[in-house]
């Protein structure tokens, strides 16, 4: 039997501006505009964490090639707020 981090409701206050281009993609993509994130998590639609990474730069740019065709929810995690974006790798 599988175990799936599946606490992902949290308050879904807006950090602004995150912006995650191109949407959709081949599963390499941008996310730009991270001012006040300390981390990033992705998350398939069974609510597994299939990437998570710690932020320290304004704009990042991430590698799912390896992962399945699909809708997919990114978390920009600030020490008060989040924002969730939801993207498509095609």
């Amino acid at each position: 039997m599988y175990e799936y981090d599946v606490n992902i409701f949290v308050n879904e206050t807006a950090i602004p501006n995150i912006v995650l281009f191109p949407n959709s993609n081949n599963g390499k993509f941008s996310v730009m505009n991270l001012n006040n994130c300390t981390q990033i998590k992705i998350y398939n639609t069974l609510g597994k964490i299939v990437y998570q990474a710690e932020t320290i730069e304004n704009n990042i740019k991430i590698d799912l090639l390896k992962f399945k065709k699909g809708t997919y929810l990114l978390y920009g995690i600030s020490n008060q707020h989040v924002q969730v974006l939801e993207f498509i790798i095609e």
